[in-house]
């Protein structure tokens, strides 16, 4: 008899320790598990409300996460992420499905384009950095899965043969929806498009500078 797919909702707190650009650290606190997201959200706006207040406030929060994971699940993949502003508004979520499939993200869900500053949080720091490249739009995923059965076809596989490989061995998954940066501590990388957020402080023209002319050099 099968068991109910249960999921357990992960709240973090992000709160910068340093606000310089070119990169902040920061400290992550981990609130807790939750049994529903309702639930998760509700223990946030307690936190965004100890923030409001001058005399509970401890910290400058960056942003809170919420990770959907599935109990019993291999490798602890998360089904979905979630961030939010520092005043618990809703601000981005990754767009691969349940089962971690990415298939796009509508252009009219791409907060940023090519030469944006951007603040970006990654490996306990937040980058200022500049978009380099999008998320691929849903039509840009069919178009390469098009253009790859295509391929197979020409080599002698048979049509369902190649659905099938790409059906179930190809596939894009959730770290496909993300953004590539520059940033000046480490060049190129690429970050996860709900942890990409605009800039909140003013970028020296020394900043800009740099950021602009490795993003036109190609690095």
């Amino acid at each position: 008899m099968s068991k109910p797919n249960y999921s357990i909702f992960e709240l973090e707190q992000i709160s910068l320790i340093t606000d310089r650009y070119p990169s902040m650290k920061t400290s992550r606190f981990q609130i807790g598990h939750y049994s529903s997201l309702e639930r998760a959200e509700a223990e946030m706006m307690v936190f965004v409300e100890y923030d409001q207040n001058e005399e509970t406030k401890f910290r400058d929060t960056f942003c809170y996460i919420i990770r959907e994971w599935k109990i019993d699940m291999c490798c602890n993949d998360f089904v979905a992420i979630r961030t939010y502003l520092p005043d618990g508004s809703f601000y981005e979520e990754n767009m691969a499905d349940k089962k971690g499939v990415f298939r796009g993200r509508p252009e009219n869900r791409m907060r940023f384009h090519h030469g944006d500053l951007v603040e970006a949080f990654c490996h306990d720091r937040v980058f200022l950095g500049i978009v380099a490249s999008i998320p691929f739009t849903p039509k840009e995923v069919e178009a390469s899965m098009e253009k790859g059965k295509k391929l197979l076809m020409e080599n002698g596989h048979g049509k369902e043969e190649a659905e099938e490989f790409f059906r179930n061995r190809t596939r894009l998954d959730d770290s496909d929806d993300s953004y590539s940066l520059y940033i000046v501590e480490a060049g190129h990388i690429y970050v996860d498009s709900e942890l990409v957020f605009p800039t909140r402080r003013k970028v020296s023209s020394r900043l800009m500078n740099i950021l602009f002319k490795n993003l036109n050099s190609g690095y």
